[in-house]
């Protein structure tokens, strides 16, 4: 299991299943692709 980090400002937790929509929806826009090497 991968922990939940937690900063001042910032929360960092896995992803769930229940993020897969947006991830995709980020992955296709072409302006975060285009600055992204590698989206699995």
């Amino acid at each position: 299991m991968i922990p939940t980090r937690q900063a001042n400002r910032v929360i960092l937790s896995p992803f769930t299943l229940g993020d897969a929509a947006l991830v995709q929806r980020y992955a296709g826009d072409p302006e975060v692709a285009r600055t992204t090497l590698h989206v699995p």
